[in-house]
């Protein structure tokens, strides 16, 4: 849902550059203070869709802010953004926040600085060879997006009915699994004429 808002918000504003610029603002102000603000009361609701509700309000300051970046980035490529020292920062910052999370366990605001820096990883300047492979994915990143959680569910619910313990290994193979899977099942989604709207 957030993914189709985002889309529908942000085309009609590639060619308006008045439209952006305004849009920009009011989305960048919109995630600094739902994410400052507490959550509503109303929202705190326990039962059977209360972890929907839940997660949705913590989900709202990406939105809003992803959607700000996206906005701000239409009229700026990202190989003039900044130099490679970007990326390394944001290497840095993800493998010291993982890591302390990995000694002393969860942490909610290491693991919002964690994303920040997968964030910069992904705003650098890269020249690697491999990119050019990586960015063929690229058109079907959302179909990838959309049928990922099948492989993770279901990755996960064969490591718990065999009795395997939470650990970083399980979530390595997880990760491993959901990645090859959605990237097999949306290729073959896109050859078909039928289902290729689904991949792309």
């Amino acid at each position: 849902m957030a993914n189709i808002l985002a889309a529908a918000i942000i085309k009609p504003s590639l060619r308006r550059p008045n439209v952006r610029s305004a849009m920009l603002a009011l989305f960048a102000v919109a995630g600094l203070v739902l994410a400052l603000v507490k959550r509503p009361d109303w929202l705190n609701y326990v039962g059977e869709d209360g972890y929907w509700f839940l997660q949705s309000w913590k989900a709202l300051p990406s939105l809003c802010l992803g959607i700000a970046l996206a906005l701000w980035l239409v009229d700026r490529p990202l190989d003039k953004l900044g130099t490679p020292l970007i990326g390394a920062a944001g290497l840095a910052l993800t493998a010291v926040t993982l890591g302390e999370q990995w000694v002393n366990g969860y942490s909610r605001s290491l693991r919002t600085l964690s994303g920040f820096g997968w964030l910069l990883i992904a705003l650098a300047p890269w020249r690697a060879r491999i990119l050019p492979v990586l960015a063929r994915l690229g058109r079907h990143s959302y179909g990838i997006y959309l049928v990922h959680v099948l492989f993770v569910e279901g990755a996960q619910a064969i490591i718990h009915r065999a009795g395997q313990p939470v650990s970083p290994s399980m979530d390595i193979l997880t990760v491993t699994v959901a990645m090859a899977g959605a990237i097999g099942t949306t290729w073959l989604l896109a050859q078909s004429r039928y289902t290729r709207w689904l991949a792309v």
